[in-house]
């Protein structure tokens, strides 16, 4: 639902255009740790997760089709199974876990 995500953007004073690329990511600094030597140390979104990191990744997902589930902020099972079908789709080792890995993947930071 790209709609969400560029309202996202709106409220983070970016260009609205739906894509979730490098500034939109960088600028949701709530799930940025720190930036290093171009990687970035995210926080970790799992089955039991809850809060902004896992509603942010919920709009990623949707937007692209991944997750069509309530955008609620909780990782339940729904988005465990969207986590690991997008896993799949990137060639990664496919266990519900977003994390370092799969942010640098999905996000094409690598």
């Amino acid at each position: 639902k790209k709609a969400d995500l560029r309202q996202d953007q709106k409220m983070r004073n970016l260009e609205e255009d739906g894509w979730a690329g490098r500034l939109t990511f960088t600028a949701a600094s709530n799930l940025v740790y720190k930036e290093e030597k171009n990687k970035f140390v995210v926080k970790r979104v799992k089955y039991g997760s809850d809060g902004d990191s896992v509603l942010f990744l919920q709009r990623l997902l949707s937007a692209d089709h991944y997750y069509n589930g309530t955008l609620d902020g909780h990782c339940g099972p729904g988005m465990d199974a969207s986590i690991r079908v997008c896993q799949k789709a990137l060639r990664l080792k496919v266990d519900g876990d977003a994390w370092n890995d799969f942010w640098a993947a999905y996000l094409n930071l690598k």
